[in-house]
């Protein structure tokens, strides 16, 4: 028996529009399909950290354990699982645009990738696998607003530009270049803070033996003072690249890498390395 609403059409009409909601409920159902993948992607992608990328120079980062990852992966994951379970177009719709608006501003002004190895070029995994994502979200929805032959097109160009934006532009992302800031001002403090006299001792990890050793260090220089014979030179250029890490040397060389395992008010513990080896470990107090 036909619906009462359908009584008021006439036979053609009536087939008509059943036939629309038809294929209309057959597209979301390919759709699901679709989103399903797209989820997909975004949860694998997050876990293998190209979703995500932080690499930078030859530098890897580690996505998944970032905060920032972890907020970008629930916010994609929910929007998207939100879509797969409602038949509502309209509302697909509004979810997958907000969902690909944050996921492009993340791609431009958050993600690394771009600028990696030694030539400072882009990772060809991260260009293709950010092709495929955006290419993906603008096909669906393509597809929900309008199902023509341009869909394909349109998700051919549409990536095309957003990743050529990327390499061109946005190949330093803003939110490192603002992290780098933070960093060179956090390095800038320490720097300054670590300017002083200390004395305590220096435990040459070959040997095992602890000496005295007394340390002067200014915003460029570090002088040592030591009563037994040790293979350090009374004076060094000082260097710190990043708050507890930095170098010391002579002649525009680098003979150890530092690193400062704890610096207080107080007390200052550092390492020298030598060829990613350990070589000195010194605990100091600060002469006051």
């Amino acid at each position: 028996m036909l619906p009462s609403s359908a009584r008021r059409m006439s036979p053609t009409r009536y087939l008509s529009v059943r036939n629309k909601k038809e294929l209309k409920l057959s597209i979301i159902t390919d759709i699901n399909k679709q989103l399903k993948l797209l989820l997909g992607m975004v949860v694998i992608g997050s876990i293998i950290g190209i979703e995500n990328s932080q690499d930078f120079g030859c530098v890897i980062g580690l996505e998944m354990l970032s905060v920032g990852n972890l907020i970008f992966l629930i916010i994609s994951a929910i929007l998207i699982f939100m879509s797969i379970n409602t038949r509502n177009s309209n509302l697909i719709i509004k979810l997958l645009v907000t969902e690909t608006i944050i996921w492009v501003l993340k791609y431009l002004f958050y993600k690394d990738g771009y600028m990696t190895g030694f030539g400072g070029t882009e990772n060809p995994i991260n260009v293709v696998y950010d092709f495929i994502a955006i290419g993906l979200r603008i096909w669906i929805l393509l597809r929900l607003v309008n199902s023509s032959k341009l869909n394909f097109i349109g998700a051919l160009v549409i990536p095309t530009l957003i990743v050529a934006l990327k390499i061109n532009i946005f190949a330093l992302p803003w939110f490192s270049t603002k992290m780098w800031e933070l960093e060179d001002k956090r390095t800038d403090k320490q720097r300054i803070q670590l300017i002083g006299n200390y004395n305590g001792t220096i435990n040459e990890i070959s040997n095992k033996q602890l000496e005295s050793i007394k340390i002067r260090i200014d915003s460029q220089m570090m002088t040592i003072e030591t009563k037994q014979h040790l293979n350090l030179k009374e004076k060094y250029n000082f260097n710190l690249d990043y708050p507890n890490f930095g170098g010391i040397g002579t002649d525009n060389r680098q003979e150890y890498k530092i690193e400062i395992e704890k610096f207080d008010k107080d007390s200052l513990i550092m390492k020298f390395e030598e060829f990613h080896d350990e070589k000195y470990r010194l605990k100091l107090k600060t002469e006051r």
